[in-house]
Formats: structure tokens, sequence, C-alpha cells
């Protein structure tokens, strides 16, 4: 380390220059995801928000740009550490929301690395559904306030009573 003395009008000073001194932009390094979204035929999604979870974290990273790329490292809430994550990808697209065809949620795991660029690489998002119908009971009757459960391992319980 190489110790210099200035001394200007009467003031004296020492800088100190060399090795050890870190400067603030080096002193921590930034750990921060990558990501490509597109649909089945290889378009680029605009509008897809990406959140992360670890634990207790949860990270509202942004959404995809025209391109539908997307490089952060925090968010409006938080920001990513070294581990293992959980991956949301939403659409959030309100002009496809208000057409009411919205691409399906995806979730995924990755583990990231302290101060490293994680290429999450090229996701793909199906279109979503959506169930449209009337819940009747025996009778044929609209049943009211009735909930509807859709899962690929959805069982029914119990038993809905005649109208």
């Amino acid at each position: 380390m190489k110790i210099t003395t200035v001394a200007t009008a009467g003031l004296v000073g020492v800088a100190l220059l060399g090795a050890g001194v870190a400067a603030p932009a080096q002193a921590a390094a930034t750990t921060s995801i990558s990501i490509h979204v597109q649909t089945t035929k290889k378009t680029a999604l605009k509008d897809i928000a990406v959140s992360a979870e670890k634990g207790t974290s949860w990270v509202f990273l942004g959404v995809t740009d025209d391109k539908g790329n997307l490089t952060r490292a925090s968010g409006s809430e938080g920001t990513l550490s070294s581990g293992k994550w959980t991956f949301y990808l939403q659409d959030s697209s309100a002009a496809r929301q208000e057409a009411k065809k919205p691409y399906a949620t995806s979730t995924f795991t990755s583990t990231l690395k302290a101060g490293k660029n994680r290429p999450l690489g090229t996701k793909v998002l199906s279109p979503g559904s959506r169930i449209l119908g009337t819940v009747t009971a025996p009778s044929g009757r609209p049943v009211q306030n009735a909930q509807v459960l859709a899962s690929k391992t959805a069982r029914l319980s119990g038993q809905v009573g005649a109208a």
C-alpha cells in the first residue's frame, strides 16, 4: 500500500492507494438471473411477470420486455441471493387477460450462486385454459355459490343435495 501526503493551502491530508481498499462498487458482487420467455410457436412473450421465492423471501423481479427477455438482481421487493429459488412466470398482459387468452403460469427451481448471473435459458409458456359452465343439482337447477376445483389430481368429496 502506498501512503501519500497531500498539502494544499495549509491543509494536510493522507491518501491511501493500492490493493486492499475496495471501492463501494467492488465491495459486493450482485447475484442475478437472465431469462427469455416465448410461446410454443417460438414467439417472444412480453409482459410475463417473473418472481422468485426462497423460504420466507419473495422477490418480484419485473416483467419481460418486447423481446421476451428479463435480466434482474432485485425487484420492487427484495434481492436475489445464493441458494435454491422457485421461480414463477405469470402472464400479466391486460390485453390477453381481457381477451381471455392468457398464457398458463409456469414454475421451476434453480440454484443461484452469490455474485453470479444465472442464465435460466428459454422458458416456453403454453396457452392457458378456461372452465366455463354451470354447476347444477341432480334436479338440473343451478347451485348457488358452488366452488369448483380444477386440478390434475382433483377428487370430489361430499355430496350436492337436490335444490
